[in-house]
């Protein structure tokens, strides 16, 4: 178990390390922010044309990410998931700072910490399957 927790910790370090603290990734990652924010705002999965002019503002090739809904508003082309589970990243944010930049950083936080739990959870699996701990921290 221990050495698990250290395998997630250290995958955690190093991705809180390398992380872009910005969007950059493109319009999916942006989509999938502004999904959060107009969770944790609106309450709904539906672009208001401010929420559409951010989402142009900061990707270059959004509409591939957004598409008509059937009352002629967008909604990202994504499931609710990713954005439901960053919500509590961003209300979190949201409680330290109003800054949007600071709600980015803490949203894209989201990944690193599934990453993180994930290695762990399979040097876990790998240690149960009867595996060396240099082979499991290895997986």
């Amino acid at each position: 178990m221990r050495t698990a927790l250290a395998v997630a910790l250290l995958v955690a370090g190093l991705l809180l390390v390398t992380i872009r603290g910005v969007l950059g990734g493109g319009p999916d990652e942006e989509a999938v922010f502004v999904m959060t924010e107009s969770l944790a705002r609106d309450r709904d999965l539906v672009f208001s044309p401010a929420e559409l002019a951010e989402l142009s503002a900061h990707a270059t090739i959004w509409q591939d990410a957004v598409r008509p809904s059937r009352d002629g508003r967008y909604t990202a082309v994504y499931g609710p998931g990713q954005a439901l589970a960053a919500l509590p990243f961003y209300l979190l944010a949201r409680l330290q700072s109003p800054e949007r930049d600071v709600a980015v950083r803490w949203a894209c936080g989201l990944n690193p910490v599934v990453t993180a739990l994930t290695a762990g959870l399979l040097c876990l699996w790998l240690l149960q399957l009867g595996f060396s701990r240099g082979v499991a921290t290895a997986g």
